[in-house]
């Protein structure tokens, strides 16, 4: 016996708890984007969550976030999406630190950012809340 496992003093001493399995990065990412879409969302966050991997993709993080701060005044699932990819930070003090990040932190960053997108994308259509009116 290893001095570091420690023993039940008899064997009707309480069994040791049963080993919980570690919750993997992509499964974090998954809760983490049902959280951000589990009470609904409209048609305009489920159609910018659908396009602004590819924005990314051609422009950059930041400069994709930029634009979604300079519309978000107006502009509801802009708001919320800038909100929801920054965890509630504000958008310049977001913005002004990834300016300032080396480049290997932002492509890592931005490989984040991709791969939560990737479940909001998954997440959001399901949770659409239908438009009334229509």
């Amino acid at each position: 016996m290893s001095p570091a496992t420690p023993q039940p003093a008899s064997r009707h001493a309480a069994t040791p708890q049963a080993r919980v399995p570690r919750e993997t990065t992509d499964q974090a990412r998954a809760c983490w984007a049902w959280d951000k879409v589990k009470d609904g969302v409209d048609k305009d966050y489920v159609n910018l969550v659908k396009s602004v991997p590819t924005l990314i993709m051609s422009s950059g993080l930041i400069q994709t976030l930029a634009f979604l701060a300079a519309k978000a005044e107006k502009n509801e699932a802009h708001r919320r999406l800038l909100a929801d990819l920054g965890d509630g930070k504000e958008p310049d003090p977001l913005i002004a630190d990834l300016v300032a990040s080396p480049s290997p932190r932002l492509r890592a960053l931005t490989e984040e950012v991709l791969a939560k997108l990737r479940w909001l994308r998954h997440f959001a259509p399901m949770m659409q809340k239908e438009s009334r009116g229509d």
